[in-house]
C-alpha cells in the first residue's frame, strides 16, 4: 500500500490538490480499505463503493459533506491512479444540506485575534481574516507575495493550482514587518511562516487550527465556527460594507460565488480601492505596536465632481 500511496500522492500534486486535501484523502482511502478489511485494489468494484457509501450516510449517519470527501478520495484512486475504466458518474454525490455559515461580529473578531499569544499564529490568523486566505493559503505565504507598495498580498498556492491577488489592509502589513523584525532567528527565506522541522516546510495548517481553537476558547465567544470561518466573516463584512460581489469573488479566488456572478470579472488595477475589515479594527489589536489609523488602511476612491447645474 506504501508504494499505491505514493503514486496517490504524486498524481493528486500533479493535478493541483493542496497538501490539505491530499492529506485528508490519504486517510480517507487508508480508512477505506481498512474497514472494509480490502487488501487487493483489483478486488474493489463500482459496487463495493456504491455500498459502503450507502453504509456511511444510512448506518453511520455521515454528514453528506464528509460522504462526498470520501467518494472523491475513491474516484481519484481508481480512476486516476489505478485507471480503472469506470464512468465518474457512476459514483453519485450526495446532495449537501445547504447551511448558512457562522459570522462573528467585528468586536468578536477583534476579541479572537487579541486572544492568540504566540506571534506567528497571531500574524497568520491576521492574514486568513484580513486577506479571506483558506488555510493551506496562509501557510504558504513567502515573502515575495507580501507586496507593500500595491496593498496587495499574491496567493501563489491556492486550491485547485489557482493564483490570484488579495488585499493586504495596512494593519496587517504592520503586523507582518513587526513579525519579520521579533523573530531574526527564524529562517523565512523559504516560507513566511516556516515549521519548528525545518524552514524547507512551510508550518502544518493543522497547528493553525488548534491556534485557532484554543483562541477561540480564551475569547470567550460561544459560536461553534471553525478557522474557515474566519474566511467567510472576511466576505460577509466586505459585503456588509458595501463591497460588489463580483470583488469579493475574486478576492476569494471562487471559480462562481453564485450563479448569477459567474462571469463577473474584476481588474486588479481596482484592489487598492478597497478597505479590508481589518482597517476598521486595527487600533483595538494592541500587541501591534504603532498600529496606524483605520482611515489609512487604503486609499479612498476621489468623489466625483459636483455636477453642473443646467443653465435656467
Amino acid at each position: 500500500m506504501s508504494q499505491l500511496s505514493e503514486r496517490y500522492v504524486r498524481d493528486l500534486k500533479l493535478r493541483g490538490f493542496c497538501d490539505s486535501t491530499i492529506k485528508n484523502y490519504v486517510w480517507h482511502v487508508r480508512k477505506f480499505f481498512t474497514e472494509n478489511r480490502i487488501k487487493d485494489p483489483d478486488a474493489v468494484t463500482i459496487e463495493t463503493i456504491l455500498q459502503h457509501q450507502f453504509e456511511l450516510l444510512d448506518h453511520r449517519k455521515w454528514a453528506p459533506s464528509t460522504v462526498n470527501v470520501r467518494v472523491a478520495a475513491l474516484r481519484n484512486l481508481f480512476i486516476t491512479t489505478l485507471g480503472k475504466d469506470w464512468n465518474p458518474k457512476a459514483f453519485p454525490f450526495v446532495k449537501k444540506r445547504r447551511k448558512v455559515p457562522v459570522i462573528l461580529s467585528l468586536d468578536e473578531v477583534a476579541r479572537l485575534l487579541m486572544a492568540v499569544k504566540d506571534l506567528k499564529h497571531r500574524t497568520m490568523l491576521l492574514a486568513v481574516y484580513g486577506g479571506g486566505l483558506r488555510a493551506c493559503e496562509a501557510v504558504k505565504l513567502r515573502a515575495q507575495d507580501i507586496h507593500s507598495d500595491r496593498f496587495l498580498m499574491y496567493v501563489a498556492f491556492g486550491k485547485g493550482g489557482k493564483t490570484r491577488y488579495t488585499l493586504l489592509p495596512t494593519v496587517l502589513l504592520h503586523a507582518l514587518r513587526h513579525y519579520w523584525k521579533s523573530t531574526p532567528e527564524v529562517d523565512k527565506s523559504h516560507w513566511l511562516f516556516p515549521s519548528v522541522t525545518g524552514p524547507e516546510k512551510p508550518i502544518d495548517t493543522s497547528t493553525l487550527r488548534t491556534a485557532f481553537r484554543q483562541a477561540l476558547k480564551r475569547s470567550g465567544i460561544q459560536r461553534t465556527i471553525s478557522l474557515h470561518g474566519l474566511r467567510h466573516c472576511f466576505a460577509t463584512h466586505l459585503l456588509e460594507s458595501g463591497v460588489d460581489l463580483s470583488y469579493i469573488q475574486t478576492l476569494l479566488g471562487h471559480t462562481q460565488l453564485s450563479t448569477t456572478m459567474i462571469y463577473s470579472i474584476v481588474r486588479e488595477s481596482q484592489f487598492p480601492v478597497l478597505t479590508s475589515p481589518l482597517g476598521i479594527i486595527g487600533q483595538k489589536l494592541t500587541w501591534i505596536p504603532a498600529t496606524p489609523q483605520a482611515t489609512a488602511s487604503c486609499p479612498k476612491v476621489p468623489e466625483a465632481p459636483p455636477k453642473k447645474k443646467d443653465a435656467a
